[in-house]
């Protein structure tokens, strides 16, 4: 199977407007294929050769070696202060199991996440600006939502209302000066 990756490293001001962006990371190898590599990233799947030939196109690959403050600085940031304009963003990480998304969002203790670095980010805003913040986090799992600020990790209905609007039924919200107390 052969894969190509399109990507620009330019990361303009008009290139963050845009409604969606998609950006990549090429994760490290991981110790099992650490033990296994000879260096090359095209693995073929099988026994037999393919002629089926994906391409991606994205606004932006990191190599291996960015780390998620990049990422941060990069693509989170300016959004935080459009979502202070009034504009809704979402910051969504998708891939294989393995891949890195939980690392990606939510860090180590030693190195933040995006979510934290982004909660960051908000609070210094609202303590120069004096606003109020109040959020709910939820995950979706096997088709499931997820109440992230639940403990028990409650189970949030989905729904859909008369506008097409989707709904989360259910989901907690909670002031940020509640979550650092």
């Amino acid at each position: 199977m052969a894969s190509s990756i399109t990507a620009s490293k330019a990361n303009s001001s008009s290139d963050l407007r845009r409604k969606v962006r998609i950006v990549a990371k090429i994760r490290a190898n991981n110790d099992l294929e650490m033990l296994g590599s000879e260096g090359s990233w095209h693995k073929p799947i099988g026994d037999q050769p393919t002629s089926r030939k994906d391409s991606y196109k994205f606004d932006y690959c990191y190599e291996q070696g960015e780390n998620v403050d990049q990422i941060f600085s990069r693509e989170v940031k300016p959004l935080i202060s459009q979502v202070f304009d009034g504009v809704n963003a979402s910051v969504l990480a998708y891939g294989a199991r393995g891949s890195g998304k939980t690392y990606m969002i939510q860090g180590s203790d030693e190195k933040p996440g995006l979510a934290l670095l982004a909660m960051a980010e908000i609070l210094s805003i609202c303590e120069k600006s004096g606003n109020i913040v109040k959020v709910s986090c939820y995950q979706v799992f096997q088709d499931h939502a997820y109440d992230l600020l639940q403990s028990s990790g409650h189970e949030v209905l989905v729904l859909e209302d008369s506008q097409g609007k989707i709904q989360l039924k259910g989901l907690s919200e909670a002031s940020i000066a509640i979550l650092l107390n």
